[in-house]
């Protein structure tokens, strides 16, 4: 009778583990691994039901996941760019970039609803398109070594061509490098803990790792192609369980010094006509730094926070009258602009269908809910914008996480303030 109930025990016992590692071996598959969101954000974000986050990031009854452009595939090289790259349909290749923002959305899809048919699918694809090497055959013009992140010769020699005709292979290999990237991310974030055991991840990781040897070292700080290249090293460094906080510091130290006292960026702010779009896109590059510092305990000063919002009300200002930024603009750095028609700027005035390098549309939300930059992209930023649902530096989009923990943080302060209201009131 003894060993009876024993048995029974040791039964009952075993079935409470087993479900403990299945649940927790689900929770890791599930969850989102990312030096640009923790844990304590993504469990929020969950106990937020399905329906109301595909609300808030606007995946209505209209929203479908356009498998006909993903399933067009990587190409095998990028080739044909010239130095305007004003020739886009004219580039073999072209499509990568159309393929990789439909895969971005379908990912970020299913990340928010849990649908594992849409995951395996995308992983499926992946692994189709990194056993055939894809964007492999691009003519290789960047390299990664401590001393230059190009390769001398004809990969430097672009603008020779007054009008920007000439070919660019740098141009090509950028491209390509990029969005092998946006791939890595979206792996490393959402698919990398996936069937673990499954053998189709030894082909992407193979693919993956031969990028890496393609991508440059952060050399040197600048803004545009990842703040040179400084957000793919912090991501391998991450992934490979390397201190990286060190290259946060420096990035936000550069940063720092390239937002003058007046909130303008040097050498964006004064770009003519499209100053206010290298102006924004340097923002939101900034904000990637910024989220960055935050998720992992990196310390942001009182300076470069007060430069940055002062470089932000540039932007809302602007958008809110042209004439604004002309005293930046006029300067015309490396940039045309036109004294009979000063106030143009060529620039999308609605944010919602602004989606490059979109971050801080949503993440200031988040993490500054009282400030009026907030406040304005709150009134300015729908659930219809294009960022909620894809990003060209992430893969995957956080951009939804942050609008519904912003949406969340708001309702928690009503209700406290409701509360308040009654306790005084009584």
């Amino acid at each position: 009778m003894t060993n009876k109930y024993l048995n029974k025990y040791l039964f009952f016992k075993f079935k409470i583990i087993f479900f403990v590692f299945f649940t927790i071996s689900l929770h890791a598959e599930d969850a989102p691994n990312s030096p640009f969101i923790n844990e304590e954000m993504f469990e929020a974000f969950n106990e937020v039901s399905i329906e109301t986050k595909k609300k808030l990031c606007g995946y209505d009854e209209k929203f479908f996941i356009s498998w006909g452009n993903i399933d067009i595939n990587l190409p095998n090289k990028i080739k044909g760019y010239n130095s305007k790259k004003d020739n886009q349909y004219d580039v073999e290749g072209y499509h990568a970039e159309y393929v990789l923002q439909e895969f971005s959305k379908a990912a970020t899809y299913s990340l928010i609803t849990k649908d594992k048919e849409i995951k395996e699918r995308l992983f499926n694809k992946l692994y189709e398109w990194t056993k055939d090497d894809a964007l492999l055959n691009t003519r290789q013009c960047l390299v990664r070594n401590h001393e230059r992140t190009v390769k001398e010769g004809q990969c430097e020699n672009y603008w020779r061509d007054k009008n920007g005709q000439d070919p660019a292979p740098m141009h090509d290999d950028t491209e390509a490098a990029m969005i092998a990237h946006n791939f890595f991310q979206i792996y490393h974030t959402y698919f990398v803990n996936y069937k673990i055991n499954d053998i189709r991840h030894d082909a992407i990781k193979s693919w993956l790792k031969k990028w890496e040897k393609r991508t440059p070292l952060h050399l040197k700080f600048g803004f545009g192609v990842y703040m040179d290249w400084a957000i793919p090293n912090i991501n391998f460094k991450y992934y490979q369980d390397k201190d990286f906080r060190g290259l946060v510091k420096n990035l936000l130290n550069n940063i720092n010094r390239n937002i003058l006292k007046d909130g303008s960026i040097r050498n964006r702010t004064t770009r003519g006509d499209r100053a206010l779009w290298y102006h924004t896109t340097a923002l939101g590059e900034i904000s990637y730094a910024i989220e960055l510092a935050y998720i992992n305990d990196v310390k942001i000063s009182d300076e470069l926070l007060d430069k940055y919002a002062k470089a932000l009300d540039i932007m809302v200002k602007t958008l809110e009258d042209n004439d604004y930024i002309i005293p930046w603009a006029q300067k015309a750095f490396n940039s045309t602009f036109d004294k009979n028609n000063p106030g143009y700027q060529d620039f999308p005035k609605n944010l919602d269908k602004y989606s490059s390098n979109a971050l801080f549309l949503h993440s200031l939300q988040y993490r500054f809910p009282d400030s009026p930059i907030s406040k304005y992209l709150k009134n300015n930023v729908s659930s219809k914008a294009y960022s909620l649902q894809l990003d060209n530096w992430t893969g995957i989009s956080f951009n939804c996480i942050h609008k519904v923990l912003a949406e969340k943080n708001i309702e928690k302060k009503a209700e406290n303030d409701l509360l308040n209201w009654l306790d005084n009131a009584s």
